[in-house]
């Protein structure tokens, strides 16, 4: 089994790996895969049946802030708070530093893609369009064109820090699907720009 947290260049690649190894793509982990959550209430049992539930929680505020905080990676599960959110800021500053140039071999500007990450927090699963981030960084003091916005996001996306989830389209009798634009996601790096 071979891991790597980001995608490799393809100019520095001699073979794809076809027909040798296979590709999965891993998130970090859910509160059920970490322990932190009992996993009573199913979704799936939500949607298919007439389920009632009476279920209360005993994780507190805090407990979910830290969960939060700490993110799903596995190594930061079981250490103190403190350490796992000193990892990732770790983990950020050389994301906006050095991974960031790293992926493509392109000089981009740390400020703007924090920037940017900031942007995506804040409009997070929502329907946003590249004009609603461009404002938003233009506020924050970092301007760029939508030329140079599609580049960061199509590099953030090689290096698995941010993702798009499809649009819902329900099996319905309709031409027409009832969501078409992509939501913005994050899938790792959202508390760290708050912290």
């Amino acid at each position: 089994m071979l891991t790597d947290s980001s995608s490799v260049r393809k100019d520095v690649v001699s073979h794809s790996g076809a027909g040798r190894f296979g590709k999965i793509r891993m998130r970090t982990m859910s509160l059920y895969e970490s322990s932190h959550s009992s996993g009573k209430i199913s979704l799936i049992e939500l949607f298919s049946s007439n389920l009632e539930i009476s279920f209360e929680s005993d994780k507190t505020i805090n407990d979910i802030a830290k969960y939060i905080v700490c993110g799903g990676w596995p190594e930061n599960i079981n250490i103190e708070e403190k350490k796992s959110i000193r990892s990732l800021l770790f983990y950020y500053d050389i994301l906006i530093n050095e991974d960031i140039k790293n992926i493509d071999g392109v000089k981009r500007n740390p400020h703007t893609v924090d920037s940017l990450l900031k942007s995506f927090s804040r409009n997070i699963s929502t329907l946003s369009k590249y004009t609603t981030i461009l404002e938003d960084m233009k506020n924050n003091s970092s301007g760029i064109d939508i030329k140079t916005l599609d580049d960061y996001i199509n590099a953030l996306e090689k290096l698995f820090v941010i993702e798009s989830i499809e649009a819902w389209s329900p099996k319905i009798r309709s031409k027409y699907a009832i969501r078409n634009a992509e939501k913005k996601c994050w899938q790792t790096l959202l508390s760290l720009v708050f912290l």
